[in-house]
């Protein structure tokens, strides 16, 4: 989600509290505060692209880390409001942290929800990256706060929309395994809500030879294949992503495809981000040279667009195995 979004989540929240909505409400502003503090780990580009990508949405998302930023802001909103309960301060600002990591855990990137314990993230794929049910819903909140009732119904219609949006899901997969099944065999169907339309659903299909993506609208069933990507031999694969690209590459995406060429001494391997397709491009590339004994020589990765040339879009690591 973006930062405007989480805000006015976290400001939904707050104003549960029963405060006055201004900066003399801390529950407000430890709420909203809390809501976006989760995505402060954008300070890693300071270090480059590549330590950003690789942490976004890790300790900071956590229900570890949300305790402990929770705590840490505590301590600094109870110098400015004093004479506020710190647990009940503590509270509102972590039930916005939290409401941070569900709606993040919605989309298709998803968030290290139990780190340390687990680097792996949790995604549900149900929301779109700026979702306007989802804004429309936190604002009736904000508006009808006073009435109990009224906050019922909008819990209500939120979780009907994240019915209706599951529904949307099990018909996009049913509409692709209709068209795919016979084709091909299938193994499995990863699905994710699209950048670019609200009925529009990305979609990778898994077959023994083949990585297929595509698109599906669930309005007109129209079904269409973007790329039929060959699958290199299973023992390559596993030699390729045992390495510190590899390694970096599945932590970063479960959902990837790797392409190898063979040089005259060695290979050529490129690693591709599936979830994210937007003008034309797959976001999020690495690029490796093995030897012939499948030791890594150096790697490239090149975040939001394999043409990007820039410097701070790219990290080298020269590495011996």
């Amino acid at each position: 989600m973006d930062p405007v979004s989480h805000g006015i989540v976290g400001a939904a929240i707050g104003s549960l509290s029963g405060g006055s909505l201004n900066l003399s409400n801390p529950y407000l502003v430890g709420s909203v505060i809390g809501a976006v503090i989760p995505d402060g780990d954008i300070i890693l580009r300071l270090k480059g692209n590549y330590s950003y990508l690789k942490n976004h949405r890790g300790a900071s998302h956590s229900l570890f880390g949300l305790a402990v930023i929770s705590a840490l802001l505590t301590c600094v909103l109870i110098k400015i409001y004093s004479g506020y309960n710190f647990i009940s301060l503590m509270f509102w600002v972590f039930m916005g942290g939290l409401s941070h990591s569900l709606t993040d855990m919605l989309n298709s990137y998803g968030v290290q929800l139990f780190w340390p314990k687990t680097k792996k993230k949790f995604s549900l794929s149900l929301l779109m990256l700026v979702d306007l049910p989802l804004i429309i819903c936190s604002i009736l909140v904000i508006i009808y706060r006073h009435n109990i009732k009224g906050i019922y119904i909008i819990i209500a219609c939120f979780i009907a929309y994240l019915i209706i949006r599951a529904l949307m899901r099990f018909k996009a997969i049913s509409l692709i395994r209709k068209n795919i099944q016979g084709k091909y065999s299938i193994i499995k169907v990863n699905i994710l809500p699209s950048i670019t339309g609200f009925f529009r659903w990305d979609f990778i299909v898994w077959t023994p030879d083949l990585n297929i993506t595509g698109t599906v609208n669930i309005i007109n069933s129209k079904v269409v294949i973007r790329d039929k990507l060959k699958k290199i031999e299973k023992d390559l694969e596993k030699k390729f992503m045992h390495s510190p690209a590899g390694k970096f590459f599945k932590e970063f995406t479960p959902i990837y495809h790797v392409e190898c060429q063979e040089l005259d001494r060695g290979y050529w391997v490129k690693y591709t981000d599936l979830r994210y397709y937007f003008k034309n491009n797959y976001m999020h590339h690495a690029i490796a040279y093995f030897d012939d004994c499948f030791n890594m020589l150096r790697w490239t990765f090149h975040p939001y667009s394999y043409r990007q040339k820039n410097v701070n879009y790219s990290l080298q690591v020269l590495t011996k195995q």
